[in-house]
């Protein structure tokens, strides 16, 4: 088929499926009528260069951006340590900044790095409508973040502001003095002390519609109401009921309230009397909690205090229970249907118990997303309402019973599994339950095996016996392949044996532990599609007090691989090493 025979809307339809950036690397010159088309295609779907290959990175910064800077509306960065480690440094290095795209309107930034210029660049962003900063990194003092925090609140348009903290000190969220009228959409959380936020929104983000909050420690008392929120979603990890009543107290126009709880158990009475007293405009609640019952009496009351005619008649809101009467962290879920939630661990086999009839729970679990299953042994099959349709990220911990093949067989979404092998399972046994869940699985982007060892890793005297090497076998193509939990530390010999299974062919990105640094060039050399490589290596003696001159591993890597590719030294981690692939 000639592309060119085909109709504009046609081709901007048929772009929608392709990578931004393999859409330009592809088409963009071929001739006039298709650079205006993926310029309009960029207009609203802009650039994407997370989980990109380097040597693709480079030449889109080094032949097309220049050209194309004016049409580009949404622009996405990484720093992921995985894929597409110190992107963003490289993004400033190459003469960039945030603010020379004139009309910038969305920005994702992920694992980004907080230092002064990464700050001015953004607060010169002024036609920003949203920004977006995930897993960050704030090595700096508290009055940089203060300065940082305040310059985003002074943006002039932006009205969609999401920030997650990953560092690995505890920060603390500064005081905000400066007022935004645009916000309207705020989402924060990795802080420590958001009562300081709390406490003035009020005054300085007057216009916040839907606020979304990670708290895990609240030192103040809410004091004012914040009338303008209506939307509130509610991560609560403190061991005070007082203070959860305090806060929403004080957000008295909520519409919708989504909120999940860990280890505070707050009954189907105390929960009306909290609504009827403070929450009087409430209409959509969605619940999770996340308690520890000691005695089994306690599972039937406290289902039964959601049983009243303030939940089934006034508001029809419908809860689940559910729980392991073997697990020995004694761990019972009770959450309001449909589930409304990412994230959902389940622990078989588990009893079920609902206040709702199964004609009005027909897809009670379509929102998750994330799933983490595990088994406790059982003669009976018992048949559970595993309705789990969209689910992409499944973790399972072996055994695996029929349950979880059933579930897979009906998941034509998932594109990522995590199998972890408890320590008393033979090698035998876990090649025979990961070939079966592979064989089940029709598409799969990532696979990650974790194999639980208590001998240590560096530990040379580690049995033949107890090592494992489960992946010489059949898979669908996979492009990102974890083996860093693995008990073996690959020589040169065995990966090679390794590469010729079709478990690893299409593989992109990978992460392996080896036994001797010339390993990583023959991983390199084998597989033509790797572009980017984390690896653990047994001859690497680093020290996190070792200065950067001492670092032999990395001065051996840089002067025996390109001087193209991009190396760096994980200082989370210090044992790994990123590599991102150049050829």
């Amino acid at each position: 088929m000639n592309l060119e025979l085909l109709s504009n809307e046609l081709l901007l339809d048929m772009f929608e499926y392709i990578h931004s950036i393999e859409l330009i690397r592809s088409f963009y010159d071929l001739n006039k009528r298709f650079n205006n088309l993926i310029l309009i295609h960029l207009q609203t779907f802009g650039l994407d260069f997370r989980s990109t290959s380097k040597q693709d990175f480079d030449i889109i910064f080094q032949s097309y951006l220049q050209t194309i800077k004016h049409r580009i509306f949404s622009l996405k960065l990484s720093n992921d340590d995985d894929e597409t480690p110190e992107q963003i440094h490289l993004f400033h290095s190459y003469g960039w900044n945030f603010n020379k795209f004139p009309y910038l309107r969305s920005l994702s930034l992920n694992h980004i790095y907080f230092n002064k210029k990464t700050n001015d660049s953004l607060s010169k962003c002024f036609h920003l409508t949203n920004l977006t900063l995930i897993k960050c990194y704030f090595s700096c003092t508290q009055s940089d973040i203060h300065r940082f925090m305040n310059d985003i609140w002074s943006l002039p348009k932006l009205q969609y502001f999401y920030l997650t903290n990953h560092s690995k000190h505890i920060v603390t969220f500064p005081i905000i003095t400066n007022c935004s009228t645009s916000i309207e959409h705020l989402s924060i959380s990795g802080f420590i002390d958001l009562d300081c936020l709390l406490n003035h929104l009020y005054h300085n983000t007057s216009c916040l519609q839907y606020l979304a909050l990670d708290l895990s420690s609240i030192k103040e008392q809410l004091q004012i109401s914040i009338q303008s929120v209506n939307e509130l979603n509610l991560v609560f990890n403190i061991h005070q009921k007082h203070k959860l009543e305090n806060l929403l107290q004080h957000i008295p126009n909520l519409y919708r309230l989504k909120i999940e709880i860990n280890y505070i158990e707050i009954n189907g009475y105390e929960w009306e009397e909290i609504i009827r007293k403070y929450l009087l405009k409430l209409e959509k609640f969605q619940l999770k909690m996340n308690i520890i019952v000691t005695e089994q009496n306690n599972h039937q009351n406290l289902l039964n205090s959601f049983r009243t005619r303030f939940w089934l008649e006034e508001h029809q809101w419908f809860v689940q229970y559910h729980f392991n009467s073997n697990d020995p962290y004694q761990n019972a879920y009770i959450y309001t249907l449909p589930y409304s939630f990412t994230d959902f661990d389940i622990f078989f086999p588990s009893r079920f118990k609902s206040i709702c009839s199964n004609d009005k729970n027909d897809c009670p679990y379509d929102y998750v997303q994330h799933l983490d299953y595990s088994y406790f042994s059982s003669k009976k099959f018992i048949k559970y309402p595993l309705n789990f349709h969209n689910i992409n990220h499944l973790s399972i911990t072996l055994p695996a019973c029929l349950h979880v093949l059933l579930l897979i067989e009906r998941c034509h979404r998932l594109t990522s599994l995590v199998i972890t092998r408890p320590e008393n399972m033979s090698n035998e046994d876990t090649q025979l339950y990961i070939q079966t869940l592979l064989d089940h699985i029709h598409y799969l982007y990532s696979f990650k095996f974790n194999s639980w060892s208590k001998v240590d890793h560096f530990d040379k005297k580690l049995s033949i016996n107890k090592k494992i090497i489960p992946i010489i076998m059949r898979s669908p193509p996979i492009r990102r392949i974890n083996l860093l939990g693995c008990d073996t530390w690959f020589t040169g010999e065995q990966f090679i044996e390794l590469s010729r299974s079709s478990f690893v062919t299409h593989c992109q990105i990978l992460l392996i532990k080896v036994k001797q640094r010339k390993t990583i060039r023959t991983i390199i050399n084998v597989m033509p599609n790797l572009r980017a490589l984390v690896i653990r290596c047994q001859q690497d003696h680093f020290k996190f007090y070792y200065s950067p001159k001492q670092d032999q591993l990395l001065h051996w890597l840089k002067n025996n691989l390109s001087s193209m590719c991009l190396i760096k030294r994980n200082y989370r981690f210090i044992h790994q090493i990123h590599i991102w692939i150049h050829r």
